[in-house]
């Protein structure tokens, strides 16, 4: 047997994994930073998400999860839209600001207007797009948000805010992107707030 190789009955001396486990793997686990936004009794709310993720291009939908304690849940599960915002390298002090309880999120500096659906969008981000809630998944102690994305627009330039070991990180050095794909339902548009969205239409 080589060197590398493992016997499968040396596993059972491994500890179970608990919650200090799964922190310990995704501190290895580069994320991207977003914002989530939505409006609830006609004021703005929003929370940080480091769980945004793509899950389907045809309907396109993304994904993220939001813990049943989060003082926006009871927002966010009334949402029928949300306004999703992947931070730019620079934005890291609003990061901080919206992962941080008690805090002000919307006050100034943060800068944002009320995009389609009256849904929050913030100024400044490297991507942004506005999706109608599809599904709502409880998953342990959080519950998985699933949305279809209705208006997009993205600045090709920028580069994200990363999450990666208990800290806010810049990608470096990050390669051209190639030109949209035949048949991409997004493409990059430089406009006014109020018209800095490209409707999402279906094939």
């Amino acid at each position: 047997m080589p060197e590398n190789d493992v016997e499968s009955d040396s596993f059972d001396v491994l500890p179970e994994v608990g919650p200090d486990g799964l922190r310990r793997i995704f501190r290895r686990h580069a994320a991207a930073v977003a914002v989530v936004t939505t409006t609830h009794r006609g004021a703005p709310v929003g929370l940080l998400v480091t769980s945004l993720a793509s899950v389907s291009a045809t309907p396109p939908l993304v994904s993220f999860n939001v813990a049943r304690s989060s003082s926006s849940w009871p927002a966010l599960a009334q949402a029928e839209h949300i306004g999703v915002h992947v931070l730019e390298a620079g934005q890291e002090e609003l990061a901080v600001r919206f992962a941080s309880k008690g805090a002000d999120r919307f006050a100034a500096p943060t800068t944002w207007w009320s995009g389609p659906h009256r849904t929050p969008v913030i100024h400044g981000a490297a991507a942004w797009a506005v999706a109608e809630v599809e599904q709502q998944v409880p998953a342990g102690d959080h519950v998985i948000v699933v949305a279809r994305l209705l208006w997009a627009n993205a600045r090709d330039e920028a580069d994200p805010l990363v999450h990666h070991d208990g800290q806010y990180r810049q990608v470096s050095g990050a390669a051209v992107p190639p030109e949209n794909p035949v048949g991409s339902r997004f493409s990059v548009i430089r406009a006014s707030p109020a018209s800095a969205f490209e409707k999402i239409s279906e094939p």
